[in-house]
């Protein structure tokens, strides 16, 4: 009773959002649910001029919602898989995290941006998102308005992926008849796992392939997310020595604070599909599993439009702007070459 007074209103406005959204990405599968979840979510944004009530609700949906539906897209899909996709794509992972954290390094000299402006931005392009900006701040110290210029920036640049990368896609020529490679290039060169689980699902719906581009481009994601461990350590221990240097002592980091636990949940429920189709269960009864996985993604993208603040992110300025663009380019040309290359692509 407490929890729904606390959120049922917020998650009422997400799911007044993502019902509508969901029936429309049906009827219009070239658009998808999940990108008018988030456009329809960022109008009315526009309109809210007090959150109050709906923030716990709304906030609940972007995460925790978003995570519920990550865990559940493991079931149906088989452990051999999970492995075998982080494999194939961990070159490209690597690859791409070096090009967007070398990007936010040499601008923030060649511009002058702020140091933890270009920490939190270049961190956020190359692993998770925001997750990654949540997860570093705390560790370099950085202020509110530091992490909020930063969340505008790497948002606007999520949004601007779900909603054109299938359409780049498209007009590159990725395979229509399979969803591996562009579940590759969308997990490797979207920032936020809400963006590309959006950006998987309209690929899916716009060639009828069920989930298979969301089952690879997730487990492509998550693979990229355990990234946030050792970048978060490394930035704790170069905070600490500076700060000894300095005469002070080091903030204690712990990994329960940085480890995105979800995944091991994700990894839970394949094993639990794994188990079960070799015991002779059909594979249809993961079905209707995967369905609400994909509803639940549709209102957690109507909970990340309704977070969207525009004019928060037109005050941030150019230069954060800036840098957020080249890290994005850099990591989509590194994706799209690499995957050439190795011939997914």
């Amino acid at each position: 009773m407490q929890f729904l007074k606390k959120n049922g209103l917020g998650l009422l406005l997400c799911l007044a959002i993502a019902a509508p959204s969901w029936l429309l990405g049906k009827r219009f599968p070239v658009v998808g649910g999940a990108v008018i979840a988030i456009l329809a979510g960022m109008v009315i944004a526009l309109f809210l001029r007090s959150r109050g009530r709906l923030e716990s609700g709304i906030k609940f949906a972007s995460k925790k919602i978003l995570q519920w539906a990550v865990i559940l897209l493991g079931f149906g899909m088989n452990l051999r898989v999970v492995i075998e996709t982080g494999k194939q794509s961990l070159p490209i992972i690597l690859c791409t995290i070096a090009t967007s954290l070398a990007i936010a390094a040499a601008l923030h000299r060649v511009l002058r941006i702020p140091g933890n402006i270009s920490t939190l931005v270049g961190v956020g392009s190359s692993i998770c998102g925001g997750s990654a900006i949540a997860a570093t701040a705390p560790v370099i110290d950085a202020d509110d308005k530091e992490v909020a210029q930063a969340i505008s920036v790497i948002f606007f640049f999520n949004v601007l992926a779900a909603v054109l990368f299938p359409l780049l896609g498209s007009v590159l020529g990725f395979d229509t008849g399979s969803g591996e490679a562009f579940g590759v290039f969308a997990g490797t060169a979207i920032n936020d796992t809400s963006s590309v689980t959006a950006a998987a699902s309209t690929w899916d719906s716009m060639w009828n392939l069920g989930s298979a581009t969301l089952d690879k481009a997730v487990t492509v994601k998550l693979t990229r997310t355990l990234a946030i461990i050792p970048i978060t350590l490394v930035l704790a221990l170069m905070r600490a020595r500076r700060e000894k240097a300095a005469g002070g002592t080091g903030k204690a980091l712990r990994l329960r604070d940085i480890f995105p636990f979800f995944i091991l949940y994700f990894v839970a429920a394949s094993v639990v599909t794994t188990v079960a189709l070799r015991m002779g269960v059909p594979a249809a009864v993961f079905g209707p599993v995967k369905e609400l996985s994909k509803f639940f993604i549709v209102v957690a993208m109507a909970a990340i439009g309704l977070n969207s603040n525009l004019v928060e992110l037109i005050k941030t300025g150019g230069k954060p702007l800036a840098l957020g663009a080249c890290c994005w380019v850099g990591i989509t040309v590194v994706s799209l070459v690499l995957q050439r290359t190795l011939g997914i692509w």
